[in-house]
């Protein structure tokens, strides 16, 4: 018996011992693509008295701190950037028989982490199938029985998803800065890591629309079609849908649009305008794409349906009206530009109300009641050139007096009001108007020679036969800016006469 008491002293040696220097806890952190993430905070906090650790890793990412007191942990760690990496709670024991202390070691390698988003946009139908697998339920505890190809298969998921969200903000900084091949080029890297996210060949789809790769668009929008089908989110929601589906469609008839192959391009609009559930812009495409393929009943048609759905647009109005103008349907235009004028003046007279309204945030600007009036002004001088045709000048110098008082560039609406004025044999005020075209515009040629008319007309009026002299010289200054303009023979032959009389 005397033999075995030492040994019994030599345990309670090193019982003492460790319980005086305490454990050694250590551990590494790998980011998701399995590289070492350095100066992660680690914080060890014993849940029975406060007591607390606070490590950081190196470059290495491992961390490594001595004399730990025995007991229950809260453990965190966090990032270079404060958010959290892992969390849970450690029983810091003292070592096994065999020396070995497997609980006080945390190894954390997010690049070995089942994913827990969605795989679709990666992984495309199989995603769900993929993530249900057994294997995948891990915990920190067996994450050391993945074999090699299951290591490699999340490393390779984990890296993809940190390459997306990597490349992500840089495709939308192209985007911002409107730099169309640079955002084409970042999208389709997008789209190699992640070729089941149809909203990817969406903007890939509209980016090469607008740089005129029109048949490239098309195949990616196409493509968009196609994955969108793979999207449970989209999928379980029919309004959602058929407004992906409506601006795809949309899309695609753009393109068409633009390889002028207009029967196509018809077709997706009108598909799109099925799909949404507010199809006002789909019909106006569609009036348009319509009337230049030459189908003039399905573009009126088309116009109407769009206003219809949405009345309050006043560009709808100039479309229509402008194709019942190209269509001789003078009489129909003019009934729809004053139905764009009423609803024009409808809307100022709201946002007037609102500006005046001190407290109303939306009071902070005119520009959406500067941008109604020269939609008015607009209205007002197309809806003139309709009564210009059919000959009904007085409604015609109306209209344009009233579009050159609203527009911020009236020199053209001063100079058909010159005109309506002459044909009403209103010399003086054809003349006048004239003037105010040429002072707006000083370069408009045919502003000088109907003024140079007019001030024909009135000294015919008054029984003169010499012209005065400012028509000879806009006269002079029409020649000067078209010497072979339309009325250059007239102009000369009219100065030869005016020399003669004189």
């Amino acid at each position: 018996m005397m033999k075995l008491f030492p040994a019994v002293v030599l345990l309670a040696v090193v019982l003492l011992t460790q319980d005086l220097y305490g454990a050694e806890v250590r551990g590494q952190v790998l980011d998701m693509e399995g590289k070492p993430i350095v100066h992660a905070k680690v914080v060890y906090v014993n849940v029975d008295n406060g007591l607390t650790y606070r490590l950081e890793t190196g470059p290495d990412g491992r961390f490594l701190r001595v004399g730990v007191t025995f007991g229950t942990y809260n453990v965190l760690i966090t990032g270079p950037d404060g958010k959290r990496i892992y969390s849970s709670v450690k029983k810091v024991s003292p070592p096994d028989f065999h020396g070995e202390a497997v609980l006080n070691v945390i190894r954390i390698d997010l690049s070995i982490i089942p994913t827990k988003v969605s795989l679709v946009p990666f992984k495309g139908p199989k995603a769900a199938e993929i993530q249900g697998e057994k294997w995948r339920q891990l915990t920190e505890d067996n994450l050391r029985y993945l074999s090699p190809e299951q290591t490699a298969e999340l490393r390779e998921e984990n890296a993809a998803i940190v390459r997306y969200n990597e490349l992500t903000p840089e495709s939308q900084a192209a985007i911002k800065n409107q730099d169309w091949p640079q955002a084409a080029k970042m999208l389709q890297q997008l789209i190699a890591i992640a070729p089941y996210k149809w909203e990817l060949y969406q903007n890939l789809g509209t980016i090469q629309r607008n740089i005129e790769q029109y048949k490239d668009a098309i195949a990616s929008f196409e493509k968009a079609l196609q994955v969108i089908q793979f999207d449970a989110d989209t999928q379980k929601d029919r309004n959602k849908l058929r407004a992906a589906q409506g601006a795809l469609f949309m899309g695609m008839g753009e393109a068409y649009f633009g390889l002028d192959d207009l029967h196509a391009s018809a077709a997706q609009f009108r598909k799109a305008a099925e799909l949404s559930l507010n199809p006002a812009l789909a019909y106006i495409h569609l009036c348009s794409a319509e009337y230049n393929g030459g189908n003039a009943d399905a573009a009126l048609d088309a116009c109407h349906r769009a206003i219809k759905a949405d009345p309050t647009q006043l560009e709808f109005y100039l479309v229509l009206a402008g194709v019942q103008s190209n269509l001789e349907k003078y009489a129909d235009a003019i009934q729809t530009y004053e139905q764009g004028i009423h609803v024009s003046q409808a809307r100022v007279k709201m946002d007037r109300s609102v500006h005046s309204n001190i407290n109303s945030g939306q009071g902070v600007g005119i520009s959406q009641t500067t941008r109604d009036k020269w939609q008015v002004a607009q209205m007002a001088f197309a809806e003139g050139n309709a009564y210009f045709a059919l000959k009904k000048y007085k409604e015609a110098a109306d209209r344009f007096r009233s579009a050159a008082g609203m527009h911020p560039a009236p020199g053209l609406a001063y100079f058909n009001l010159c005109a309506a004025l002459y044909d009403l044999n209103d010399f003086a005020g054809a003349a006048a108007a004239c003037d105010r075209a040429i002072v707006a515009e000083p370069g408009l040629a045919d502003a000088y020679f109907v003024k140079a008319s007019a001030g024909y007309g009135m000294a015919g009026q008054h029984g003169k036969f010499a012209p005065p002299h400012d028509a000879v010289a806009a006269l002079k200054k029409y020649l000067e800016l078209e010497p072979d303009g339309p009325y250059a023979d007239q102009a000369r032959a009219m100065l030869q006469e005016a020399a003669i009389k004189n």
